[in-house]
């Protein structure tokens, strides 16, 4: 991303005072980890559809609409999901960036059965001083889980409103409403170890009190988030920046682990005594059969095989029935030995013309190049794909064929979420190499005008 990190705005960001009106909400930011309603809630507050699947990366742009809040319009961005201020891909550096970048509130959607994973979140944003909302949303799924939160003492201890959804349900939505007007910066905080400590208040007062976010800066550099680093080194004096650079050299030094294992370690065990405090959970004498074929889907051995033999099956319906018995049923059968000649015939019926015909027929013509193209070629292979793609979402595979596929695919420099893409590209590929063995198109060999080459 060229653009500058809006996190290093040199313009001062405005600073909330506890708004009690919609007056007083400047923008409103949708974030939280992935598969948590996001993009739901973002439609409710709006009216404007946003895709909405349960699986992570469906949100991969900044989405905005205007919501009426207490009598005021509010400009709201639905942002991809993110597990963390640290960013590892691109559509979690976009969230980032437009949290930490201008003076907003943010409403935070968490998975209300996973409290832990959202607390860990909540507190990076108390760190970055915004004012914020909880959104525990499926609220539901955390009751058939026998999950029970005490809301008022985590509103207590947060010092945020915290708000009980089911999005799908609309349930809870005028509460969420109703609880935007009171978005405040949390009291939370992290007590890190001290040589964190010492680095990150040195940090802070190098860095210009006009950015903003100082806290987050400081902790991001001494995790060594080297997008962020880059863009600070770019903006700041070589003076400054040497001299940051001594303070994180020396931490590193000092301490016998990685500093942002540490940075992670305190905050995951901080937001894991909040949910001890609020989060009671009964114990279920036997897991149900759904239960343990989800835990043997990403089990460290059995997951495996079944991630190969999905993406087998994957391959075997994209690469081979779609791309190639497909497109030749589309291309020989019903193009080929139909409709190319059929409008082959009525074109040159019908427009005496040859620069008329040449519109519709011939090498480049709408009816012997482009649709073929759409049809022929690209319906079979992208058709198929999203019904395999569609299926494996409705039986809830799609996150955890992402969990399971990381690892392979971070040997390519992608994450989990790449593995998909792949599968389509492999189709393309046996396709691609089903017409390099000498495949033509068809349709009236005896015409030129009307054959088609996919060379």
């Amino acid at each position: 991303m060229g653009a500058v990190c809006p996190i290093l705005s040199t313009k001062p960001p405005q600073k909330y005072s506890q708004p009690d009106t919609a007056s007083g909400i400047a923008s409103l930011i949708v974030a939280g980890n992935a598969n948590v309603g996001k993009s739901v809630i973002f439609q409710l507050l709006t009216g404007r559809y946003a895709t909405v699947s349960n699986y992570p990366g469906t949100t991969v742009m900044v989405s905005s609409g205007l919501a009426n809040i207490a009598g005021k319009s509010v400009r709201v961005f639905d942002t991809p999901g993110l597990h963390s201020l640290l960013a590892t891909s691109e559509d979690e550096l976009v969230a980032r960036d437009l949290l930490l970048g201008h003076s907003h509130c943010v409403l935070q959607v968490g998975d209300a059965k996973n409290l832990q994973r959202t607390l860990a979140l909540t507190l990076e944003l108390a760190e970055a001083g915004v004012c914020l909302v909880l959104d525990l949303n499926m609220v539901d799924e955390a009751r058939e889980c026998r999950v029970n939160i005490d809301f008022e003492k985590l509103q207590h201890l947060l010092g945020v409103p915290v708000v009980a959804t089911i999005a799908t349900q609309r349930w809870g939505m005028d509460r969420l409403r109703s609880a935007l007007t009171k978005a405040k910066p949390s009291i939370a905080s992290v007590r890190y170890p001290e040589v964190i400590e010492q680095a990150a208040q040195a940090i802070e007062q190098l860095l210009p009190e006009k950015w903003g976010a100082l806290r987050t800066s400081a902790l991001l550099w001494l995790a060594k988030d080297e997008r962020l680093m880059s863009r600070l080194c770019s903006l700041l004096d070589p003076d400054t920046s040497e001299k940051i650079t001594r303070i994180v050299d020396e931490a590193t030094k000092r301490s016998a682990h990685p500093l942002g294992r540490l940075i992670l370690q305190a905050r995951l065990k901080q937001a894991a005594r909040l949910t001890e405090q609020v989060m009671r959970a009964e114990a279920i004498s036997r897991r149900p059969w759904s239960d343990r074929l989800a835990a043997t889907m990403i089990h460290p051995f059995w997951g495996y095989p079944i991630l190969i033999a999905v993406l087998l099956v994957m391959y075997f319906l994209v690469g081979d029935l779609a791309a190639q018995k497909g497109v030749n049923f589309f291309e020989e059968v019903l193009f080929g030995r139909t409709i190319a000649p059929l409008s082959h015939w009525l074109i040159t019926h019908l427009l005496p013309l040859e620069i008329l015909q040449a519109l519709f027929i011939g090498e480049y013509g709408l009816l012997t190049m482009a649709l073929p193209y759409a049809f022929a070629i690209i319906l079979p292979i992208v058709g198929m794909f999203f019904l395999c793609f569609g299926i494996l979402e409705d039986v809830g595979y799609l996150p955890r064929l992402a969990v399971m596929a990381d690892r392979a695919c971070r040997l390519l420099g992608l994450n989990g979420k790449a593995v998909l893409p792949l599968v389509l590209g492999l189709g393309r590929w046996a396709f691609l190499a089903r017409h390099n063995s000498g495949s033509s198109w068809p349709c009236l060999p005896d015409n030129p005008c009307c054959r088609f080459s996919f060379g």
